[in-house]
């Protein structure tokens, strides 16, 4: 069997999908369980199946470990369809997705509630823009982990030809997601800016994004505002009407709150 997740640029994220495929693998009577991905990072689903033909097998299973079907699940029945005209001989079948399990409900309502409240637990010890984690050590830190961030946003627009290509902001806002600045309120923060913008109808101009720690520990929450690259430090929730008013609406700073020293 090969189990088929999303793939993420996380290496913590990857991790826990492997330990999900493991705790499978053992429960199973599987005689080989191998965890792959349809995009983002590898092995990806060709390379485990070139793998798994190498050891003749009559039959593999794919499952794909999604919530919802899309695109991804399409793509990867027709990987699957590809492999089996190219080895007819070995049987290989797609199970469905999951689908919605009823099971999961409560699970998201207390992640919410957690969110909401800033209660929410962040696996720091393994966040690769905070730990030096070997391989990973260039991704450490402050400017560093803001441009990883942004990254995917920008990859995504200079992509062509892109079927969903993103239009571009006028600001593009980071608010630090780390333990530190959760527990000063970031989490509160976020949802008070991303609404007074939904307030003004300018969600198209303006996009509020999670960040990981940006190395300003102890004087969060830290607010990232690009492409004017203007940090502020110590934002409140009541502060956030007055960033939104001022500097994103009029460009004109909360000089009581900017970073002196970004």
């Amino acid at each position: 069997m090969i189990v088929v997740g999303r793939g993420a640029s996380d290496a913590d994220s990857n991790g826990d999908f492997y330990k999900a495929v493991r705790f499978f693998e053992e429960s199973s009577s599987f005689l080989f369980v191998k965890p792959s991905f349809i995009g983002i990072t590898k092995p990806l689903l060709q390379e485990s199946l070139e793998m798994c033909i190498k050891l003749r097998p009559e039959h593999i299973l794919i499952l794909p470990y999604f919530l919802f079907y899309g695109k991804l699940i399409k793509k990867i029945y027709h990987i699957a369809k590809e492999f089996s005209e190219k080895y007819p001989w070995i049987k290989i079948e797609t199970a469905s997705h999951f689908g919605p399990d009823p099971t999961l409900y409560p699970i998201l309502d207390e992640r919410i509630s957690q969110a909401l409240s800033g209660a929410a637990t962040l696996p720091c010890d393994n966040c690769e823009y905070r730990v030096s984690i070997p391989g990973l050590k260039s991704k450490v830190g402050g400017l560093n982990s803001l441009l990883w961030s942004m990254r995917h946003l920008e990859t995504h627009t200079q992509a062509a030809p892109h079927e969903f290509p993103h239009r571009n902001f006028k600001k593009h806002i980071f608010v630090c997601d780390s333990v530190d600045c959760v527990n000063q309120g970031s989490i509160s923060l976020i949802h008070k800016i991303r609404s007074f913008i939904r307030k003004h109808g300018r969600q198209s101009d303006f996009r509020v994004s999670k960040s990981s720690c940006l190395g300003r520990c102890g004087e969060g929450p830290t607010v990232v505002i690009y492409p004017d690259g203007i940090w502020y430090q110590r934002v409140s929730e009541d502060d956030a009407k007055e960033l939104v008013d001022e500097h994103l609406f009029n460009d004109r700073l909360v000089t009581r709150l900017v970073d002196n020293i970004m």
